[in-house]
């Protein structure tokens, strides 16, 4: 089963900044592995997920606008960011989210 991911890939020499798409609630924070974070928000009926992150910037519980930083990606050579978007227990693409325009 294939679920519907976003992968972004970064070069950058500072650690690209990961930031909420939507406001919300930080949901979890696991630690998967070394320089891979992942960020759980939820968003009422929908959760974003960020995962590939080296370190975060938010807490479980703590609440988030649209635009605040999550955290970072690993801070040399090429950053990979791995970004879904879930209603329920359903993978929606997130492409199709990040086309609309802010309302």
């Amino acid at each position: 089963m294939s679920i519907p991911l976003l992968e972004m890939i970064t070069s950058s020499s500072s650690g690209a900044v990961v930031k909420a798409v939507y406001a919300g609630n930080i949901a979890r924070v696991m630690q998967i592995s070394d320089n891979n974070i992942m960020v759980l928000i939820n968003h009422g009926e929908y959760f974003t997920v960020y995962s590939k992150l080296a370190e975060v910037h938010v807490t479980q519980g703590q609440s988030v606008e649209a635009g605040q930083s999550v955290g970072s990606l690993v801070s040399s050579g090429d950053a990979v960011l791995h970004f879904q978007i879930w209603k329920d227990k359903t993978k929606l693409d997130p492409e199709q989210w990040l086309r609309k325009p802010y309302r």
